[in-house]
Formats: structure tokens, sequence, C-alpha cells
């Protein structure tokens, strides 16, 4: 027998054999009770759906009376409100109360951190926004900003336009409502503290946190948090035949990312369900890493979409037929899954995709040699692979070979550009120009530097002879006389 690494598979056993009736259901959040103290609070958020990652929360709110999880009793949206037609109503169910930091003055800010990223089909709802005012914040999957777009604003309304109403609804008051400026849901304009007022969401992208920063604006208001979520179920069945039976087979949930969040196992006719999942679509069903004997017939992993309706997902699994060649495919250690894989030797060419632990197989392989190669996913290349593999004569036994190993392409350094140059514009009067002058010529000034010669010699004779004669001539001039 052989033996291939893979991953350990994550979340909690959710189906213990027997097929369940799929429906669309909807769920509302619960709140552990608040740890901490004033302006440091603590709590988690849980949503009762397959594979919604929990929240932790943390609040700088400030203590006071109703402040942490509520009963519901008496304070609820009903089912024929907008976020109630979605889902359900939250009467008798958990919601969150909380404060500003400081009445008035000081603003709370209020953090939900989800453990991985959220899957769609949920939503939350703001609650007695009237003497006050909530910003709304969020940091997507991709850990940039969300755009007011994907917040996923969808209305505002009012707890009391609902039969049966809250026990806190008056017939004679006013059923205000707040106004959405975003990313701001702010209260009446006179901030008079009133009852039901409130706004809903279903943020469009996945989420890593979302944000509430409360600001009072008179008396000693508080806020309400709800959140919800329509869920739908997952059903299929795996065929199997000879040893390689469908009963008590593994599947898991893969969410959009790739990661197991669930795990189920099939009955005594080869039926699973995963029930109550978010509806959404980038789910995916992936057949448990299966016995060295058994291979899928077709993909081992296939995709779902609940975002409408109720999902199904069917495989087939068959006895391997020898001789067996597999291996994974590995980034820093980890599997990484749709890799395309080419085998490639007697009776010519054939491929497959790597799955949820990056494993591989190709069986019936006649003897001979054979080679294997990758297409490597936009941005990585190949660093390491399998060499040769030869399938002996008369020797059925599985061949495990080395992983192809991918690493992330450095991107080549940049060459700076330079600079481009402006050229001098021209004035129309040509630029003065100094002569270049010819070998032996004297420029102006410059006869102090020049050399003695016979010519200097000659002129100084001359001034002599001059001299005298002037001389000569001086002294008869003072004998006549």
């Amino acid at each position: 027998m052989w033996k291939r690494a893979g991953v350990a598979a994550i979340g909690l056993s959710l189906l213990s054999g027997g097929m369940a009736v799929a429906a669309t259901t909807s769920a509302i959040g619960t709140f552990d009770p608040l740890g901490g103290a004033s302006g440091d609070y603590r709590t988690t958020m849980r949503l009762d759906a397959t594979g919604f990652p929990e929240a932790s929360v943390t609040s700088t709110s400030r203590a006071g009376s109703a402040v942490g999880p509520q009963s519901g009793a008496s304070t609820w949206f009903g089912a024929t409100s907008p976020p109630g037609q979605l889902f359900g109503s939250s009467r008798d169910l958990a919601y969150l109360n909380l404060r500003p930091r400081v009445d008035a003055t000081t603003s709370s800010v209020t953090t939900y951190t989800f453990e991985r990223r959220t899957p769609q089909g949920w939503g939350f709802v703001l609650g007695d926004i009237d003497a006050d005012e909530v910003r709304v914040s969020a940091v997507t999957a991709d850990g940039d900003a969300a755009t007011n777009a994907e917040l996923g604003f969808r209305g505002t309304f009012n707890l009391c336009d609902t039969a049966p109403r809250p026990s806190g609804c008056s017939t004679a008051q006013a059923k205000d409502q707040p106004t959405w400026v975003a990313p701001v849901l702010r209260g009446n304009a006179a901030a008079s503290d009133t009852y039901g007022a409130s706004g809903w969401f279903t943020p469009t992208v996945p989420l890593e946190s979302l944000t509430f920063t409360f600001t009072g604006r008179s008396g000693a208001p508080v806020f309400q948090t709800w959140f919800g979520v329509v869920r739908r179920d997952v059903t299929g069945t795996i065929t199997g035949a000879g040893t390689c039976g469908a009963a008590n087979r593994q599947v898991r949930l893969l969410d959009a990312d790739g990661t197991p969040v669930a795990t189920t196992t099939t009955d005594g006719t080869g039926d699973y369900a995963f029930l109550a999942i978010p509806a959404t679509a980038g789910w995916r069903v992936d057949l448990a890493p299966l016995p060295d004997t058994c291979v899928p017939v077709g993909p081992r992993s296939r995709p779902v979409d609940t975002s409408t309706t109720d999902a199904t997902a069917d495989f087939t699994i068959r006895e391997v037929v020898p001789a067996a060649i597999g291996g994974q495919v590995l980034s820093e250690g980890d599997p990484v899954a749709g890799v395309t894989v080419t085998i490639d030797g007697p009776g010519g060419p054939r491929e497959t995709t790597t799955d949820a632990d990056g494993g591989y197989l190709f069986d019936e392989n006649q003897p001979g040699d054979y080679t294997l190669t990758i297409t490597p996913p936009a941005g990585f290349e190949v660093v390491d692979s399998p060499g040769p593999v030869t399938v002996p004569d008369g020797d059925e036994s599985p061949i495990a070979v080395d992983p192809f190993v991918l690493e992330a392409e450095v991107a080549p350094p940049t060459t700076p550009t330079p600079a481009p140059t402006t050229p001098t514009p021209s004035t129309g009067v040509p630029s003065p120009t100094t002569p270049t002058p010819s070998p032996g010529a004297t420029a102006p000034g410059d006869e102090a530097l020049l050399p003695d010669t016979g010519g200097a010699r000659l002129v100084g004779l001359v001034l002599a002879v001059i001299a005298l004669a002037v001389g000569i001539a001086l002294y008869r001039s003072s004998r006549r006389r």
C-alpha cells in the first residue's frame, strides 16, 4: 500500500447518516453574555448556519441599564417587516444593546471580527436610531475598506409597522424612521427619543470585520443590533461498487477560499446532507481522501450554489485499476487545489486536476515510462518536480511520486525611466560667441604673458639709440648758448 500526505478536515461532523429533507430556513444570531467592563466589553456573536464564522465582538460602550444581550421578548422585528420577510421574525430571539462611550459627547466603537471571511446570504439590523446616529464601516476579505455600496444598505422601517407589534409600541407615538446618508444612519432631525426607528443591511461582499461607531445626540441613547441569515441545504449521493462501497464515506463542505468548514458521512445507501448553510454561491462539496484502492469517476470536488435554491452534488467512486501513479502539488508546504496535471506515456497524454488536498492520481497505466507535468496557476512557477516514472512489467503496486513544488513568481526589478528633458525655446536673438584664437594669436590683455623673444630685444635697442641721439642734440644746443 502507499501513503499520500494531506491536510486534516476542520469543522464539526454535522450529520451521522440519514437523508434529510431539504428546506429553506433562516436564523437570528445569538450573543454570549458580556465580558469585561464599561468601556472595554467583549462578547461573541454566532449565526446558526453551517459554515458561517463566529465573530469576536469588542465595544467601548459605557455601562448602564439594558446594556448587553436582550431576550427579544418585548422588542423585535416582525415577520412582515422588511428584514422579517427575509430572516423571519426576531420575536423572543436575542439582540445586543449598547450605548455611547459618554452620552452626547464621546462615541463608542463596536467591532465584529469574523474568524474567517463571511459568505453572503446574511444581514444585520440596527434599531432604536432616534436621538443618535451610527456610522457603519467594514473591512472586506481582501483587506480593503468596504465601499458604501458594499455595506448593502436595504432601507429603513419602524418596528411598530407590523402585526403583532412589540409591546413598546404606542398607538399615539409617531412611527419615525432614521435617514441613511452613507455611511451614517441618523435619527430624527429633532433628536427626540422615540421607539422602533430602524435600518437594515445585507453586505454584498465577504467581510473580515464590521464596525459600528455610535454617537449620542441627546439624552441617554441606546442602539440595538440583530443578525440574520438565510439557510439552504446541500444533498447528494455517492455511488460505489465492489470494495469501494458508498457507505460511511466522508464528504467535506469547502468555502470560497477552499477551506473545509464542515464534514459529514454518507449513510448506508451513500446519501449525505449538509443542512442549513448560508444561501450564497461559492461553496464546493469535496470527497475526503479515499483509500489508496479507490478513485473518483470524474471530479472529486463539485461547486454548489445555494443563493436561490437548495443544491445537489453527486459522486461516483470505483476501484483503482493497476498500476496507479499519484502525488501532490504544494506551495510552501500547503496543498494547491485545482492545478492541471498531465501524464504522458504509453497510450498518450491524459489530464486531471488536484483536489482540495493538492493530490492527483492516474490509474490504468500500462508498463512503460511516464512523465508528469503541471500547468502552474497564474503568479506561480515550478521549482521542483518529480522525475520520470517507470511502471515495471508484472508489478501492479501503486507508485507515489515526489511532489511538485510551486513558488510565487518574483517580479523583475523595474528600470527607472529618465525624466524627459525640455529644450530651451529660441528667442530669435543669436547667442554671443567667443572666437577661438588661432595658434600663436594673442588675446587682448595677454601681452605680459608672452615669453621674451628676439623681436622684443630689437625694440629695446631702437629705443636706446633714440634716447642717445636726443641726449647729444641737447648737449650741442647748450654749447651754442
